[in-house]
């Protein structure tokens, strides 16, 4: 039986970045990107003005105040999107719009509400120093500069930047194009009736959910009965579109079984025993003649997500080009004992105690099929192999799934 880590392991050394391309900002969102950006100017370009006012020299304005006002000629006005044609000269002001360039020799930019607003000429009522109100040339970003490494996740933030020193486009890998296939007898699509023995596919769209924010384009196929030539049939149509494709089983072993027989005869798939609970029964290789990789995973939700989580997302991570791509660990304190069966890494559903602190409680209920409890849960309770009870008090790893930033 494999640990976790060594199965993850085995997993990952078989996956490949996706090959990258040209990608336009506006579809970038979520790759990530495979070239340094550089900047081929500085942000800001040319210092501009902060505040609507006037551009001065320091030594003009000395000692100016409300009693006693210093009156400059104004000799050019200079409006956001204009070129200064001239300087600031001595005993002169120009008047700047916030966010315009400013005139060389500017030395301070006096805000309007310290002056009389004058057309020709303008009482200043404050003395200045230098620098202020100036928003200089290269303060944010300098000419040449490294924008983004290699690696950088392409979101909002950083595509305004990029944009910003003039990139319409970037060079990334795409993101991964993630099949979902459910299986099972008993399952119906969302949004169906129940009726005695029938359940709804919450896992196909579970995991959806959870492919797509990982970063991956997702396609749902399914819920499918246990009939191994149509279950085929739709695997071989979803290679031409997949870069991965996950099945899920319902919660009975001929659905997990029908998926076996088809993927024997279309590739190879290994099925592992992991010594982890949930989710002990894990396959996973390669179907069709591209290799296309392939998770099989159980059909319980909390088995289904546990597996996404640790084997799952870090293929998608590294498929992106991600350079840290395996679940991340913190350290919490654990507020109330319980107990697991030695022998396996359980990953216990828990809480945070006051959503602040690093202290977390075990869920009271874990069975594997109890999706609600999964629902409310803020992170998984790493439990080692080794280890049987878990004491109020104790420090555990946790992997956190939901906002990291209050941690």
């Amino acid at each position: 039986m494999r640990s976790v880590e060594q199965h993850l392991d085995a997993v990952l050394e078989t996956i490949s970045a996706l090959e990258p391309f040209e990608i336009g900002l506006m579809e970038s969102r979520g790759c990530v990107i495979a070239e340094d950006v550089v900047a081929p100017w500085p942000l800001p370009a040319f210092d501009a003005a902060a505040v609507d006012g006037f551009a001065v020299r320091v030594a003009d304005v000395a000692g100016a105040s409300a009693e006693l006002p210093i009156k400059l000629e104004v000799t050019d006005i200079v409006k956001v999107g204009d070129r200064p044609s001239g300087s600031v000269i001595s005993g002169g002001a120009v008047r700047v719009s916030a966010g315009a360039a400013l005139p060389e020799d500017t030395e301070a930019v006096i805000p309007l509400e310290f002056t009389d607003g004058g057309i020709s000429h303008v009482n200043v009522e404050k003395a200045a120093v230098i620098s202020q109100y100036i928003r200089r040339k290269g303060e944010d970003i300098e000419d040449a500069e490294m924008v983004f490494p290699t690696g950088q996740v392409m979101d909002p933030r950083s595509i305004g930047l990029i944009a910003a020193v003039g990139r319409s486009s970037v060079i990334a890998r795409p993101k991964p194009r993630v099949v979902i296939i459910s299986v099972g007898a008993e399952l119906l699509d969302p949004g169906s009736q129940v009726t005695p023995g029938k359940v709804i596919d919450s896992n196909g769209i579970m995991l959806a959910a959870n492919a797509a924010e990982a970063g991956a384009t997702v396609y749902r196929v399914g819920p499918l009965s246990e009939d191994i030539t149509k279950i085929r049939s739709v695997i071989e149509d979803q290679l031409v579109r997949a870069d991965l494709i996950i099945t899920v089983g319902g919660t009975g072993a001929a659905s997990y079984e029908a998926i076996r027989q088809v993927c024997a005869g279309l590739g190879e798939i290994e099925y592992s025993r992991v010594a982890m609970q949930p989710g002990t029964a894990q396959g996973f290789g390669w179907i069709g003649a591209d290799r296309i990789p392939m998770f099989t995973l159980p059909g319980n939700p909390v088995a289904a997500f546990i597996s996404f989580e640790m084997f799952v997302k870090p293929v998608i991570y590294k498929m992106q080009g991600r350079t840290q791509v395996k679940p991340q660990y913190r350290r919490a304190t654990v507020e109330t004992a319980f107990s697991v069966a030695a022998g396996k890494t359980h990953f216990v559903r828990g809480v945070r105690v006051d959503g602040q602190s690093h202290r977390v409680r075990a869920l009271d209920i874990q069975g594997t099929h109890l999706i609600a409890s999964l629902a409310r849960t803020d992170c998984l309770i790493v439990v080692p192999e080794a280890v049987r009870e878990v004491r109020a008090g104790d420090t555990v790893d946790v992997i956190d799934l939901i906002d990291e930033t209050t941690w």
